[in-house]
Parts: structure tokens; sequence; C-alpha cells
């Protein structure tokens, strides 16, 4: 999961690169939550926990980003006014709580990992804050493509059964230390440089 977060964040973040810092803020931290929310369907093949550790992180990047927001960033909150809007981002949240559910319950690296599953998970973000969709997609991308590099094959075209494998590494391995690693190192660089 820290992989999936770590790349996740650098991908939003160098996506905001030539924005505002608002964008930056925003950015970062939707791709981080679209890095992590494909695996909080692996309750029946992971730790019981996980799907709860992987709904109250992503709660509570929302709730710093709420609240660096109103402190620091105003036009987080102006954006947000402009674009969406209350009843909108009720809905779309809503939508985004029950598409995850559903998606819970089906069986690990199916629906949440397939480009369905995209598609409807960007839509109700798009829905709820339509600036933040894009770096919510990346995000979710960057998890399916490291997952697609394992052995443990992805249902990218869910409802389809067949799944898709590179079998290039094993998701606990050097090569996906080295990822993390290779991506805080992105993160810290992409913080220094803006």
């Amino acid at each position: 999961m820290s992989t999936h977060a770590a790349v996740g964040a650098c991908v939003g973040l160098a996506l905001t690169m030539n924005q505002p810092p608002e964008y930056a803020l925003i950015g970062g931290t939707l791709a981080m939550i679209g890095g992590i929310i494909s695996d909080i369907d692996v309750g029946e093949t992971g730790k019981k926990t996980t799907p709860i550790i992987i709904g109250g992180l992503s709660l509570g990047l929302l709730a710093i980003l709420f609240s660096v927001g109103v402190g620091v960033f105003p036009g987080i909150i102006e954006l947000w006014k402009t674009t969406s809007g209350l009843l909108r981002t009720m809905v779309g949240s809503a939508l985004f709580f029950v598409t995850c559910l559903w998606g819970m319950r089906r069986p690990h690296r199916s629906f949440l990992h397939s480009l369905l599953g995209m598609a409807i998970l960007g839509g109700t973000v798009y829905l709820a804050l339509p600036v933040a969709a894009g770096y919510f997609l990346a995000g979710m991308v960057s998890h399916v493509i490291l997952d697609l590099l394992n052995y443990r094959p992805v249902q990218l075209f869910y409802p389809l059964e067949k799944g898709v494998s590179l079998r290039l590494c094993y998701s606990k391995s050097r090569v996906s230390n080295a990822i993390l690693v290779g991506s805080v190192v992105g993160i810290v660089a992409l913080l220094l440089a803006r």
C-alpha cells in the first residue's frame, strides 16, 4: 500500500508542476487516494484491516485537504464552490462510497482494478469535484500499472474473468522497494522544485 500511495502522490505532484500550489495539494492528495483505493477490495485475500486503513487514510487525506483549503489556500474552497457545490459533492461522494462498497464485495484485482471500475470511480470524483478527477484517475492508473507488473493477474477488462499479468516481479520484492524509494525521492524533488 505504501508503494501505491507514494507513486500516486508523485504522479499527482508531477502533473501539477506548473500550476498554483492549490492544485499541487489537490493533485497530490487525490492521486494518492486514487493510488490506494483499488486495494480496498483485499478483505478476502489480504489483511481484514486493510480496507479500514485505506478508508480511514482516504478520509484523513480529504480532511487535511479541506482544512488546509480553509486555512492556507482559500482558493481551494472557492474552486469547490464554483465547480461543484454542496449537492454535487454530496451526490458524487455518496456514489463513490456505494461503488467502493460494491467493489469491496468483488474478488481482489477485479472490478476496482478494471477499466470499468476506473471509469465509474473517476466519474463519481468528477461529479464531486471536477478539477480533481484527472488526478484521481492518474493515481488509479498508476496503481493498476504497478499491479500489472507482478505475477497475480488483474481483471483489467472486468466483467471478463481473464486476467492480465506481465509477470515481471513480485509485489513484495526489491523492485517494489526500489519503486517506493524512487517515488519518495521524486516527491521530495518535485516539492523542492516548486
